[in-house]
């Protein structure tokens, strides 16, 4: 089901607000005005809160409101006592089916990462939170990427009782003796090790550029990298191209050029500093423009 939510009198699809500059700056306005959108799936027209994180906002569902929503709805949930939905069934392919409802319509990793960390912060699984067992990477920078190195090192490293999993699309899967090798994008130094009856859950990667195969891995550390024990994996189909005109690199370069930034300056960082210079300069925007402006580039 598409989410459409109102604003005043505008309707916009979840996508746009999430994914696209002007959504961003809307949304930062209307949260500025302490006004709240309201999501159209139901009769209820349930509001949605609108929170930052990064540097980017997103929607999330007010308290008590789940079960408000159709049940088409990703924000529609039973009331049970608890804000979170508790996973019954964990294996991999339930878990991705879940989160790949949250997955913006554009091709942008930057906002797929955020949604993405969101949903799965509201998923319990073996006790806990997913996202607290959840490796989202990074956009790869090639500044930064020893320093992610080692983040995602020091999450593989952590003696926890619960599963790991790591999320992100396929970059390559190459048969080994005993096993397949795969990567992912935005992770290029760790090596994942998929079983050869585990890597039937992953669909074969087709040669059409606009589609990507996202993929959920359960895994574990070992010597030579990181074991996957369990899989899942679908196509991603992006029709339309990115509702960003350059490349996500590209624009964080321009961001920390512009504004004096470290050259290591996270991503989380940049997009923080350009939200809160709308906020910092009062910069206000009418909706009825925004709404319309929609090959606006973000520099």
């Amino acid at each position: 089901m598409r989410a459409i939510l109102q604003i005043e009198t505008t309707r916009y699809t979840k996508d746009y607000l999430l994914a696209t500059e002007n959504g961003q700056t809307l949304l930062s306005f209307v949260k500025s005005k302490k006004d709240r959108p309201r999501c159209l799936c139901s009769d209820h027209k349930p509001e949605m809160y609108i929170a930052r994180r990064g540097g980017l906002y997103y929607l999330a569902r007010m308290p008590g409101t789940g079960d408000h929503h159709a049940k088409t709805c990703e924000s529609h949930l039973l009331p049970t006592g608890s804000n979170h939905f508790i996973e019954k069934e964990i294996s991999a392919q339930h878990l991705l089916d879940r989160l790949v409802k949250v997955i913006p319509a554009c091709n942008n990793w930057v906002a797929c990462r955020l949604a993405l960390t969101e949903a799965s912060s509201e998923i319990m699984v073996d006790g806990c939170a997913l996202s607290s067992n959840l490796l989202v990477p990074s956009y790869f920078n090639a500044k930064t990427a020893g320093l992610d190195a080692e983040k995602y090192d020091a999450f593989f490293e952590a003696e926890k009782p619960e599963r790991l999993w790591v999320i992100g699309y396929l970059k390559s899967l190459i048969e080994r003796k005993y096993s397949y090798q795969a990567a992912l994008k935005h992770m290029p130094y760790t090596k994942f090790w998929v079983k050869k009856d585990v890597v039937e859950q992953i669909p074969a990667v087709v040669g059409d550029e606009d589609s990507k195969v996202l993929c959920l891995f359960s895994c574990r550390k070992i010597p030579s990298g990181i074991e996957v024990d369990e899989a899942a994996g679908v196509i991603m189909e992006f029709a339309e191209p990115s509702v960003f005109a350059k490349p996500t690199e590209v624009i964080l370069e321009e961001i920390r050029r512009k504004a004096g930034l470290p050259a290591l300056c996270s991503e989380d960082h940049v997009f923080g500093w350009l939200a809160q210079k709308y906020i910092d300069t009062g910069f206000s925007v009418d909706a009825k423009t925004v709404s319309t402006d929609k090959d606006h580039v973000l520099v």
